[in-house]
């Protein structure tokens, strides 16, 4: 028997889904899976919903994606980034600094934040775009009814858009709470077989859809699919998260969220975050520096840390572009809680690849004084300094098993 909870402030619409679902609810019926509709709308089954990879518990992309994105720092104006169909908002107002989106790329009018921080945060942003676009059709998925086999759970298929999904959750310990996934697609209206784009395995620790596993996205596959989606390479990520914290390994494979916007990567992205309280990254961009020649791009490499109450601080290496062979730029900025450039501490200097000190002096605030320059080589494996372990990204997409 399927048992149904209807919880209190269940909509209308979410009833409906239920009466006119029962029949294909009964695919739910098992001894160690009972079904049921959230208020949110998600069919979470027991035994399995603890792995969903999006959690409806938490609001937004930085919370409801919270495992999976990239946190660079508490941002009180906010802007939104816009990669092609993907809007992202900072913390704090959602909107441009004149009340409408920031142009794809490009720094909002009137940005009070630090180059640094700015590049830092679209960098992170190109990051969390993807993974907007791997979980948003598994966030609908949910919605529908799923069918039970033999340890495993399958939501769909399901159409939407110009792409047909399926999302299947594997059990492969329940003693271990080990567990796998994978979404696949395949063009509407084809009877084609269908793809892997997208999967993850997990442990799961103290906190439901938290703890330590391994994600990767395959956005090749899924544009070819799904014309909506306009990102291309890969994402691969090694990440261990609780309530509170989270660590994340990014490895970029040719990866864009969108090629008119942003050429592909190859570049590794570290990240810890302390909900709230801290963070550090290292993430890389081409993109060009104010203090160079021309508009031509630079490879830079940006090391940062946010600490709550005292500011950022923001360390980068930049080569290519107008940097002369054999040297590199360093650009070190320091700002206050407020993190208005104006308030800002910064220096460059141009060293060639001999020199060994090549530190700018810059005025930051008590807790953020220490230097920390990145590695100039783009996929280098380069943490922050007093993090986590980052677990190892997987060298190909998983499929759940």
């Amino acid at each position: 028997m399927v048992r149904m909870v209807l919880r209190h402030g269940l909509s209308a619409f979410s009833l409906s889904v239920i009466v006119t679902s029962l029949a294909s609810l009964a695919s739910c019926d098992s001894d160690d899976a009972d079904c049921i509709t959230n208020t949110d709308g998600t069919m979470a089954c027991t035994g399995y919903a603890d792995a969903y990879p999006y959690d409806y518990g938490y609001a937004g992309y930085d919370t409801g994606y919270y495992p999976y994105t990239v946190y660079v720092y508490d941002d009180p104006v906010g802007y939104d980034v816009t990669y092609g169909s993907v809007t992202l908002g900072g913390v704090g107002r959602d909107a441009g600094l004149d009340g409408s989106a920031a142009p794809d790329g490009g720094r909002p009018t009137g940005s009070p934040v630090p180059e640094l921080l700015d590049k830092a945060r679209r960098a992170g942003n190109a990051i969390n775009a993807g993974i907007r676009t791997t979980l948003d059709p598994i966030k609908d998925i949910l919605k529908t009814p799923p069918s039970l086999g033999e340890n495993t759970l399958t939501y769909g298929p399901m159409d939407r858009g110009a792409a047909t999904y399926r999302f299947t959750v594997r059990r492969l310990s329940a003693a271990e709470r080990r567990y796998g996934w994978m979404l696949e697609a395949r063009a509407a209206g084809s009877d084609a077989t269908f793809i892997l784009v997208a999967g993850s395995t997990i442990q799961i620790g103290d906190t439901p859809r938290r703890g330590r596993g391994v994600l990767g996205a395959d956005y090749d596959a899924q544009s070819s699919v799904d014309s909506s989606v306009l990102a291309k390479g890969k994402l691969l990520l090694g990440f261990a998260s609780d309530a509170t914290t989270k660590t994340l390994r990014y490895v970029l494979d040719g990866y864009t969220p969108d090629p008119a916007v942003i050429d592909p990567l190859d570049a590794m992205a570290i990240s810890w975050h302390e909900l709230g309280q801290a963070s550090s990254l290292r993430v890389v961009s081409k993109t060009n520096l104010e203090d160079t020649e021309s508009a031509a791009p630079e490879t830079v490499a940006i090391k940062l840390r946010w600490l709550k109450g005292a500011g950022v601080r923001a360390d980068a290496v930049a080569t290519g572009g107008d940097i002369p062979q054999g040297s590199r730029m360093f650009v070190s900025t320091c700002v206050p809680p407020s993190l208005d450039r104006a308030n800002a501490s910064t220096s460059t200097k141009t060293c060639t690849v001999a020199e060994v000190d090549c530190t700018p002096e810059v005025s930051c605030p008590n807790g953020l004084t220490t230097a920390e320059q990145p590695q100039d080589d783009p996929v280098a494996n380069d943490p922050p300094a007093g993090i986590p372990d980052a677990p190892e990204a997987p060298s190909t997409v998983p499929d759940g098993t």
